[in-house]
């Protein structure tokens, strides 16, 4: 799936070339400034609902991804939170203990020294509900999502 802009009005889903066969399904359009942004994507058929249903689950599921690797914030700090990065911050069992958070926008790494289990606990639930908001928020999402937009004639 690939990233577009292009103008406001336009079709979520429309046919390339109808000899062909061909068809592009367009997700989360959303005007901007200069007109309309949106993610696509081409198929050799007309998709069904339910194959438009997965094409947007899986934008929403790598959407949710990056927002959980890199949206989370502690003390003004970005954390990334890759799988092991999350396993290491809940697995740590003595304090104090020290933790790269992530890194700058030189590209310099962030660390962190937790000084008690308490700051450590704080942060492993703030970081676990971090995710479970995230994750909260694609389930409405998906959830929400109309494919009766996409099949109109």
């Amino acid at each position: 799936m690939r990233k577009a802009t292009g103008n406001k009005n336009i079709a979520p889903m429309v046919c390339l070339n109808a000899v062909r066969n061909q068809w592009r399904v367009r997700l989360e359009i959303t005007e901007t400034e200069d007109g309309a942004e949106w993610y696509e994507e081409d198929f050799n058929y007309r998709p069904s609902a339910d194959e438009i249903r997965q094409l947007y689950n899986e934008l929403v599921n790598e959407q949710v991804r990056q927002q959980i690797l890199n949206g989370f914030m502690y003390e003004g700090k970005a954390v990334y939170l890759s799988e092991e990065n999350q396993l290491n911050f809940r697995s740590a069992a003595s304090t104090p203990v020290r933790f790269k958070l992530g890194e700058n926008e030189d590209g310099n790494p962030v660390y962190h020294t937790f000084e008690s289990s308490e700051e450590l606990a704080s942060f492993n639930k703030r970081m676990s509900d971090y995710i479970v908001t995230c994750l909260n928020n694609g389930y409405q999402r998906k959830d929400a999502f109309k494919t009766e937009y996409y099949l109109k004639e």
